[in-house]
């Protein structure tokens, strides 16, 4: 028990090292901070994965103390209210041995909440609104893309034109502000989840991973929202400003992208179902992206599949067989 403490509190130390490193290349290294902030309860994951919530929490706190002094207790506070909680929520999932899909939605959750916390320490201790600097940057980046075409001598009928285009990007992108915010969370999670795997197999201590690609498939609920969107937009379609609109338009994003998964993993089955080449799952993943058309039928695809069971992935009952 002594050894197994001693050897709790060691790894603790260095683990809460780690995510001090981290804190700083996050503050003063501009290149490398993003991957550093998605990285960063890493340690944290491990620590509770190997030592229980108890060692994760005391990890975290000394982190943060270390941070508080070394960067500034404003930036340490927001780091560990952030990232902290999907620490020790992935910690502690992976812990008691949750499966995959089960560890992403609660530690989805929890990400969601520390993203608002942390919204709410920067509004309340250093009055900034992140959204509002957000987009104020994008207008800036906006503002110089203009500047530069009229340095290349673009005419003034151009100029006007992408203007206008940039215009209904800005209004998209303020729309959809929303659901982008809400699909960081998984995307966050599913990032340190991959990094935690590989650390952990490479220690002896294996972790299941997803079922293959070619099996993932969404609830058949999904339809549920993709289809309200869809009459809430058509009702709503002459007053774009009403905020059911406004919920509707994320609400059929959100819908989108999950279709959009499903579509990928039913084109992924069939073609190693088929024996096609691999570069042919490459390919159609990028026109998808590329082409908002073909986004589009990828998304009646997913749907399709979910209605049909092209992959026949439902076991059969007794009437069927009959």
């Amino acid at each position: 028990m002594v050894i197994r403490k001693t050897s709790a509190l060691v790894e603790s130390g260095i683990l809460a090292a780690i995510a001090t490193v981290f804190t700083i290349i996050g503050a003063y290294v501009p290149i490398l901070s993003l991957i550093a902030n998605f990285v960063w309860p890493l340690p944290i994951i491990l620590c509770g994965r190997r030592n229980g919530l108890k060692w994760s929490f005391l990890c975290l706190m000394v982190a943060g103390v270390i941070a508080a002094i070394l960067v500034s207790p404003i930036h340490a506070l927001s780091v560990v209210a952030v990232f902290g909680l999907i620490g020790l929520t992935m910690g502690e999932c992976m812990r008691r041995q949750m499966s995959p899909v089960k560890l992403m939605l609660i530690s989805s959750i929890g990400a969601f909440i520390s993203f608002i916390i942390s919204m709410l320490i920067g509004y309340l201790l250093m009055h900034i609104n992140v959204l509002e600097v957000f987009l104020d940057s994008m207008n800036q980046g906006f503002t110089m893309s203009i500047d530069f075409y009229r340095q290349m001598g673009y005419g003034a009928d151009q100029l006007a034109q992408i203007t206008t285009e940039m215009d209904i990007m800005k209004k998209m992108v303020r729309m959809i502000l929303p659901v982008a915010f809400i699909m960081v969370a998984p995307f966050t999670v599913f990032v340190n989840y991959w990094a935690a795997r590989k650390i952990l197999s490479k220690l002896g201590d294996y972790y299941p991973w997803f079922p293959p690609f070619a099996q993932w498939s969404m609830p058949r609920y999904t339809l549920l929202p993709y289809g309200l969107s869809i009459i809430l937009l058509m009702q709503f379609n002459t007053r774009q400003e009403h905020p059911v609109y406004q919920f509707a338009f994320n609400l059929f994003v959100f819908s989108n992208v999950l279709l959009i998964v499903q579509a990928l993993a039913l084109i992924y089955w069939y073609i190693e179902t088929k024996g096609k080449p691999r570069w042919w799952f490459s390919a159609c993943f990028a026109i998808i992206f590329i082409s908002q058309f073909i986004s589009q039928i990828a998304v009646l695809l997913g749907a399709y599949d979910l209605v049909f069971d092209f992959r026949h992935r439902k076991p059969k009952t007794k009437n069927d067989v009959q």
